[in-house]
């Protein structure tokens, strides 16, 4: 998951929520959240990243037009490749499927050139093999040639105090 626009931080927790009502859905776990410099498109806003782990009885392509309707949902418009967005829901692996269709690509294909996804899926799935490289996702991050700025980002919202 990532977002740039908006409260990020906010669109990162309100996806994590819509994720829970997804019909035959469960989240089982997820990442801290990392803010990454952009790729690609270097004018625009940082963004916060972040993983998730869905258990679901959704076929792949069910799955991902639920993630698109979240995304349309929370206000996603998709004008610009690689440009800003209130919120990204990439599906980067299921279970050991691989699938090569037009509409979904499994394992995600651009998953193993970016930190900010390996680093926070690395956090909760450090151990999954990825059925194309043969590789865990620790070992798919100690082998990344990115060298992108992220870190582990740190609430920056002041505590309102009584």
């Amino acid at each position: 998951m990532g977002s740039n626009l908006g409260d990020r931080e906010e669109n990162l927790n309100k996806a994590l929520e819509l994720l829970t009502r997804i019909e035959g859905t469960e989240l089982e776990t997820y990442s801290d959240i990392f803010e990454s410099e952009p790729m690609y498109l270097s004018a625009q806003p940082d963004y916060l990243n972040m993983a998730a782990m869905l258990s679901t009885s959704l076929s792949p392509l069910n799955l991902l037009e639920e993630l698109l309707s979240l995304e349309n949902g929370m206000g996603r418009v998709r004008e610009i490749k690689f440009g800003s967005r209130v919120i990204d829901l990439d599906i980067l692996f299921f279970g050991e499927e691989i699938i090569n269709s037009e509409a979904l690509r499994l394992p995600h294909p651009s998953l193993y050139d970016r930190l900010f996804v390996l680093l926070p899926l690395s956090e909760i799935a450090g151990d999954l093999i990825c059925p194309v490289k043969q590789k865990t996702v620790s070992e798919l991050l100690k082998l990344s040639k990115d060298n992108s700025r992220i870190s582990k980002y740190e609430n920056k919202t002041p505590v309102e105090s009584d």
